[in-house]
């Protein structure tokens, strides 16, 4: 028979952002597996350092069959995580999911910004175009991206600028709720300009109004250190669609008239 299986979010790897709920349930487990900054904040019956991603979800079905298995994740295991990693590869799984504060959520917070209308984006891993950026950002009132050291706030402004949406705001935070933590936001011209080793690059989460949101890498937040790997930006425009848009009562130009998009290429009209 085989045992449950615990999959908690860690939040951003700090005490005050682990859910009672959280500890409480991982510490009932037989073994958890987790980074050594989530592990210091428990105290489990039998630790194991996350490793290799890959190879846990390959052994986890023999894990299980002889232990109650915890798994703690960085953020929230709901968004860009591992939970429909697992769903998908073992539907049968008993697992109870306890949710977590994600950098995602705490962006918003340090910049005040809402997510009723948000389009949430993750340009970690896979390969996003400039015009897929630049479309999400001028279809949606906020954008938020989970990024990566490739494609970060940077790259984010320089996919605005090239589609002609520079009076977007740009939001940029890094080690989130670590007494390191950066907070930036300007333009996208501005953002463009800033060195690599500001708030944009790994480990630094960021915002930007007109959509973009980056990220959280997660097999290097599993593993690392504070914001190590780990970038969160959001753009925010105003009102989505191409064309212009309203925010605060002033017009916005959005996307230049001569210009469309398909398939993430810039196409004269």
């Amino acid at each position: 028979m085989q045992h449950e299986l615990i999959l908690a979010g860690g939040g951003s790897g700090t005490a005050d952002y682990l859910l009672p709920a959280a500890k409480k349930a991982l510490e009932s487990a037989d073994c958890v597996i987790a980074s050594e900054r989530f592990l210091s904040l428990l105290e489990v019956k039998k630790a194991r350092p996350m490793g290799n991603i890959s190879r846990l979800l390959q052994e986890l079905p023999e894990l299980l069959e002889t232990e109650r298995i915890g798994i703690v994740v960085s953020g929230d295991p709901l968004l860009y995580s591992l939970c429909r990693t697992i769903q998908n590869r073992y539907p049968e799984l008993e697992m109870q999911v306890i949710p977590g504060v994600g950098s995602l959520q705490l962006l918003g917070a340090a910049f005040g910004l809402t997510m009723e209308q948000a389009e949430i984006r993750s340009i970690h891993g896979r390969e996003c175009s400039p015009g897929t950026i630049a479309y999400a950002v001028s279809e949606h009132a906020e954008t938020f991206f989970f990024c990566s050291g490739t494609q970060g706030p940077r790259e984010i402004a320089q996919s605005l600028l090239a589609y002609g949406l520079a009076d977007t705001e740009i939001f940029v935070g890094a080690d989130l709720t670590y007494p390191t933590q950066q907070l930036w936001h300007g333009t996208p011209e501005q953002a463009a300009q800033r060195p690599k080793s500001a708030p944009e690059t790994d480990g630094t989460p960021g915002t930007a109004s007109g959509q973009c949101v980056s990220a959280e890498s997660f097999a290097d937040d599993q593993r690392g250190s504070p914001g190590g790997g780990a970038v969160q930006a959001a753009a925010e425009t105003g009102c989505g669609g191409l064309g212009s848009g309203c925010r605060n009562g002033e017009c916005i130009h959005r996307m230049r008239p001569d210009v469309s998009l398909w398939d993430g290429v810039c196409r004269g009209i």
